[in-house]
């Protein structure tokens, strides 16, 4: 008797075809996936691929539940800074309150900048690092898998907020003394 559960297997990731006529043409159309993955609702109905940006181009913009902009930075292979330069600057370009960067060998040490990122910007600011696989079950066409590296968190944010507040504190206090010294 046959079984009526398929086999799952990891496939290249040139079976999902090219970044930016396959992919993210894809992830547009299916850019709830994406959502659902990272906890937050993005919007089917909002979204640009090959987004101009000055003399550049970002590969998805969105927009969130909230009407706030989702940057969204595809990287069919090992993360590079390029890529990661290419998030702050679409980011920032756009004022995106939240960036996402979709790549299939997340670097440890690009790992650990998304995460210094999220804990040194404001609490309103959201960056995410998602590992992209491509997968089939049985015959069936390949089919992208997310996984959440990365994303913010509310202890890390409230960490950062704090970490401003004492700097801000102590530099008060330094100001403080120094004009006291100087009057003495």
């Amino acid at each position: 008797m046959e079984s009526r559960i398929g086999r799952l297997e990891k496939v290249s990731m040139g079976e999902l075809g090219h970044e930016q006529f396959d992919f993210s043409a894809w992830l547009a159309d299916n850019i709830e996936i994406l959502g659902e993955e990272l906890g937050i609702r993005l919007s089917a109905e909002e979204i640009e691929t090959e987004k101009r940006t000055g003399s550049f181009y970002a590969d998805i913009l969105a927009r969130d539940s909230s009407g706030d902009k989702v940057v969204i930075e595809n990287q069919l292979t090992k993360t590079d800074h390029d890529h990661l330069g290419k998030l702050i600057t679409y980011s920032s370009n756009h004022e995106a309150k939240t960036a996402v960067w979709i790549a299939c060998d997340p670097r440890p040490e690009h790992i650990t900048a998304v995460a210094w990122l999220n804990s040194t910007t404001p609490k309103d600011i959201a960056f995410y690092l998602v590992k992209l696989s491509a997968v089939r079950i049985d015959e069936s066409r390949p089919a992208p898998l997310f996984t959440l590296l990365v994303g913010p968190s509310a202890e890390a944010k409230a960490a950062s907020e704090e970490k401003r507040r004492l700097a801000e504190s102590d530099y008060t206090l330094t100001k403080f003394w120094l004009r006291l010294l100087e009057r003495s």
